[in-house]
């Protein structure tokens, strides 16, 4: 059984010289924490990798969880707002079916990936909030095959 968690990453800052660099507000830093303690236990001892965007508000995000659950986070650029989603799912189709994957990005991969694991297209994006995780699974990565799993 294959797990993904996929999270947006926390409230980030306007203020920043561009978009790569935008970091994570106070809000969004305490946010982030606290979806980290909320889902420490389901995610401890069952996310093997943390991926995340190279824009720091989702390096800022991945990190928190990455000190909570002792996993180094693996910087990816395909993982970019406007990223091709069909690619990031080829990319978690080569993790074996023993690895999870926490993957921190943004809006509109995000929605774009949920559906198109879901639904197998690209009609029914999901809208992310700030510092949400949704958690699919299923026997392999891949268009149409993955089901959302409800947190307990």
């Amino acid at each position: 059984m294959v797990n993904v968690f996929l999270c947006r990453h926390g409230e980030a800052s306007f203020d920043a010289p561009n978009d790569r660099l935008r970091p994570l507000t106070e809000t969004g830093i305490a946010n982030t924490k606290q979806c980290v303690s909320e889902m420490e236990a389901v995610l401890k001892g069952v996310v093997t990798q943390i991926w995340s965007s190279d824009l720091l508000r989702a390096q800022q995000t991945a990190e928190s969880f990455a000190e909570a659950l002792e996993i180094e986070v693996t910087v990816q650029t395909f993982l970019r707002p406007d990223s091709d989603p069909a690619r990031v799912v080829k990319k978690l189709a080569d993790c074996s079916e023993n690895e999870s994957v926490l993957v921190v990005a943004h809006m509109p991969l995000l929605g774009d990936l949920l559906s198109l694991l879901l639904d197998g297209n690209l009609y029914t994006p999901y809208n992310f909030q700030t510092s949400e995780v949704v958690h699919l699974q299923g026997e392999l990565v891949a268009t149409g095959l993955m089901e959302r799993v409800a947190f307990s």
